[in-house]
């Protein structure tokens, strides 16, 4: 088998074949969009690229005609001598890599499915979008506040009218060069409606987003970041070999007879453990009267675990505190051989009860008499 090493370019990418002796084959320069042409008049060769945005294009057509791929960590290749000496050029740098192939078997990283980066473009795409945002609403605070005009926060929606609204009491009224700025925010406002309407409709339609979305603070962004990073769960042996991948596990700066750990690592898919702490966050920033309830009912079939999420719960709480007999409506799961019923409303089978002994506010959940109380009970 021959090791054909390929430096990447935007527009045109070296090559350097070499036999499974180490001698060199042949040396040229071919356009990039043209490699999976080249490499289809190639015999079967293990084809290696250094990581870079054209890395999996090209390890997708190396693949699919046949070829074994290496895509080799940007992070590896300074240790294998690519650049040693302060020399690096593109053939010094494919000379290496094909020379190295022919000594060791380099590792590759994992290359994703073609399902996993369109998903994780969707959320580098609404990434983009809110970046830009957040970079334009900063921008009209500060000039706002250059002129000692403090708006309150507002939620991005609607900042663009309460600004309009503030300055238009103003003499100067709206300058021109801020509407321009607004007029944005509202396009992406919008844009980024629709693309929350995108990323829900992929969660709701993928049974692994799905079931992670039942965790509380995960929503369809964070699941279908997840999904996507993930790719192949077979490929990791354990939960914490995916801490690890992810970069959530403490790190480490031993020495002699010293030992110190030290904050997570902080590798791997930053984006994917930014929105992890995020969710993190939010469920544990939560009010301490929106608990989620775990409730258990039963009828003559057996016993039914239930999950009941802070708004159901603020909405069905008082019901729960009749003796039933109650209709469950919701989603349905088994995993197993348990069944487990996420909760959306909840009926009684005959009648409107009145309201329970002692509860004050049906509209506020936390007022319940007992916060703890058995709520086994159903037909």
């Amino acid at each position: 088998m021959q090791h054909l090493a390929i430096d990447l370019g935007s527009r045109t990418s070296q090559i350097c074949i070499r036999s499974e002796a180490g001698e060199i084959i042949e040396e040229r320069k071919v356009p990039t969009k043209r490699l999976p042409e080249y490499l289809g008049k190639q015999p079967r060769s293990r084809v290696i690229v250094e990581t870079s945005t054209e890395a999996f294009f090209v390890a997708d057509a190396a693949l699919a005609l046949g070829h074994e791929a290496r895509v080799v960590s940007a992070t590896l290749v300074r240790s294998l001598g690519v650049g040693e000496r302060g020399l690096k050029t593109d053939q010094r740098d494919a000379r290496k890599l094909s020379e190295v192939s022919t000594r060791i078997d380099l590792p590759s990283v994992h290359i994703p499915s073609e399902q996993s980066r369109e998903r994780k473009a969707l959320c580098n795409s609404r990434g983009a979008l809110l970046h830009s945002r957040t970079k334009l609403i900063n921008h009209v605070r500060s000039r706002l506040r250059s002129n000692a005009v403090v708006i309150l926060k507002r939620k991005p929606n609607t900042f663009p009218a309460q600004v309009r609204q503030l300055l238009l009491a103003q003499p100067s009224g709206v300058p021109a060069h801020l509407e321009r700025v607004l007029q944005v925010l509202e396009s992406l406002n919008a844009q980024l409606k629709d693309a929350d309407s995108e990323l829900n409709e992929l969660a709701e339609q993928d049974a692994l987003c799905k079931r992670l979305m039942t965790v509380p603070g995960v929503g369809p962004l964070i699941a279908t970041r997840f999904v996507a990073v993930v790719d192949q769960p077979e490929r990791f042996e354990s939960s914490h070999h995916l801490m690890s991948y992810i970069g959530l596990t403490p790190g480490e700066k031993s020495s002699s007879l010293r030992s110190h750990r030290t904050a997570i690592t902080k590798a791997g898919a930053s984006d994917l453990r930014s929105a992890l702490v995020q969710g993190s966050w939010s469920m544990m920033h939560a009010r301490k009267d929106e608990p989620m309830v775990f409730i258990t009912f039963e009828d003559t079939n057996g016993l039914y675990e239930t999950v009941m999420f802070p708004r159901e719960y603020r909405r069905l709480a008082p019901l729960t505190m009749n003796a039933g007999p109650f209709v469950l409506i919701g989603q349905v799961t088994e995993e197993y051989g348990a069944v487990t019923v996420t909760i959306k409303d909840l009926r009684l089978l005959t009648g409107r009860p009145s309201a329970p002994r002692g509860w004050r506010d049906s509209s506020d959940a936390t007022k319940a008499p007992d916060a703890e109380f058995d709520w086994m009970r159903a037909a």
